[in-house]
């Protein structure tokens, strides 16, 4: 056995050499790395490029700290608006400016809004407001339900009772607002304003259309359905304008030439928007009186568009225009009115056309711009949709 292990692990001389030579080249390869960085040399290194990378990146956290600091104070003074805020039902008609700042408006807003009222402008439902200038739609939307304008006329007001000396009870509405009036020229919104029921205001409007005249204020609590105690509420504010030096009534007109028994037919009909006094007075029914009040409202018209227009003479019976219609026609003979150029005072002298009606109407214009098309009257609010068709004749959009 030893003979066998001794064969196996007895080396000769020149196999022990062999062994350590290779012992040593063994060392010398596993330490070849670590002797090698002893040897080399380090280059030097370049930090500029860091450096500028380093400052290009602080300069950027300073601009966006700066801009998120502008930011936060804007965010800042918008929350403390809006801590201010008191939210309360409000009519933008009427509402001061103290009192809309505490709405959470700014003070551009609110100037823009004075302004805009100091000139004749008008809210005259919930979304006239959101047009006002630089105010921001989410500030009206919040608003939006807290705005309320009273409607006086563009909704049937309550009723309230006056009992008549038959003991029959007469409604009229209880939201009036009392001003001076002419029952003989006063139209019938101005009628519904004053408290009167519209049953009484059909009544006048029937007793006119006949002919029919007050002389005196005394005359009104004659009218049908009238409580007397609602005629003492407006006795103070009847004002009767006498343009006649002498009262005429229909009786009269029957006996003077202004119904001359015999009168021909004319031959073709008459064109109203050129027809004289003469003309005119070769109608059955119309004579010098007449016939001047037709010409003088003619011009202020502006000419008839139609021949119904006649009709709008005051004091012109139905009978008599109902006799001469036929003999009468309109040719386009209209003189219009520049609704982007005129004054207050020159659309106002139009007989349709109220003052208050025409201030409004050039005030919107100079907040908003021209007119493009005869609709954009509707955004105006004072004038009807009624009404506005029967101006268009009139108006024209020149810029």
């Amino acid at each position: 056995m030893k003979k066998i292990i001794d064969s196996y692990f007895d080396f000769s001389k020149s196999e022990r050499r062999g062994f350590l030579v290779l012992s040593l080249l063994l060392v010398v390869f596993v330490s070849a790395p670590s002797l090698y960085k002893l040897f080399e040399s380090k280059p030097n290194t370049d930090f500029k490029a860091f450096e500028k990378a380093v400052a290009l990146f602080e300069a950027k956290g300073n601009q966006t700290s700066s801009t998120n600091s502008i930011a936060k104070s804007a965010q800042n003074k918008q929350q403390n608006r809006l801590l201010q805020q008191q939210l309360f039902t409000f009519n933008p008609n009427t509402l001061s400016a103290d009192s809309l700042a505490l709405l959470g408006l700014n003070q551009k807003v609110i100037n823009n809004i004075i302004n805009y009222r100091s000139k004749g402008g008008r809210f005259y439902k919930k979304e006239n407001f959101k047009k006002i200038y630089s105010l921001a739609d989410s500030t009206y939307q919040q608003l939006a339900n807290y705005i309320n304008i009273p409607q006086k006329l563009k909704t049937r007001p309550l009723q309230a009772s006056f009992k008549t000396k038959d003991a029959k009870v007469i409604t009229a509405p209880a939201h009036i607002e009392l001003v001076t009036f002419d029952p003989n020229t006063a139209d019938k919104d101005l009628l519904l304003q004053l408290g009167l029921s519209e049953k009484v205001v059909k009544v006048i409007s029937n007793f006119r259309n006949k002919g029919g005249k007050f002389y005196k204020k005394e005359d009104l609590q004659k009218i049908y359905g009238l409580a007397p105690a609602q005629y003492q509420q407006l006795a103070n504010y009847i004002i009767i304008e006498k343009n006649e030096k002498k009262k005429t009534s229909i009786d009269n007109l029957v006996k003077t030439n202004d119904y001359p028994e015999k009168k021909q037919a004319p031959s073709e009909p008459i064109d109203v928007n050129r027809a004289s006094q003469e003309d005119w007075q070769s109608l059955k029914g119309i004579g010098p009186f007449y016939s001047k009040k037709i010409v003088e409202y003619r011009e202020k018209l502006g000419g008839f568009n139609e021949v119904d227009q006649v009709k709008e003479i005051y004091g012109l019976p139905d009978s008599v225009f109902q006799k001469i219609k036929p003999f009468m026609k309109a040719s386009d003979f209209i003189k219009k009115i520049n609704i982007n150029t005129c004054t207050k005072e020159d659309l106002a002298k139009h007989p349709y056309i109220k003052y208050k009606q025409a201030k409004v109407v050039i005030n919107y214009r100079t907040q908003h711009g021209d007119f493009k098309q005869i609709s954009d009257l509707k955004e105006v609010g004072v004038l009807s949709e009624e009404l506005i068709n029967k101006i268009a004749p009139y108006i024209k959009l020149a810029h």
